[in-house]
């Protein structure tokens, strides 16, 4: 199984709210009809712990954290490269600035 997680960065001028909305009621809709696509879930960031020192300032943290489960890194591949995922990411540019996405294998251990 791996994951795609993305973190979203809110477009200028663009209040938390109004991307929250943008990303629950149009964008998530988007992404569910993605095929194959096991699991969808939006986060919401509310703060940064900084256990390892001062951390980031709020205004580098990420608005949103979305993971993505597939089955493997192909069948990812061809979701995003299918209709609905390139749907899914031309509505981005709707509600996001930037975002940085990592592709992860999933090794439960609880």
């Amino acid at each position: 199984m791996i994951k795609r997680i993305s973190l979203l960065y809110k477009k200028d001028g663009m209040s938390v709210e109004e991307f929250r909305a943008h990303w629950r009621n149009v964008h998530a809709p988007i992404a569910s009809r993605m095929p194959e696509l096991r699991s969808y879930v939006q986060q919401d960031v509310v703060t940064e712990l900084g256990l390892l020192g001062a951390g980031m300032a709020v205004d580098e943290l990420p608005d949103g954290i979305a993971e993505l489960t597939y089955d493997d890194e192909a069948t990812s591949k061809a979701s995003l490269a299918s209709p609905e995922g390139k749907a899914a990411v031309a509505d981005l540019k709707n509600f996001c600035r930037t975002l940085r996405t990592y592709v992860v294998t999933v090794r439960p251990i609880l």
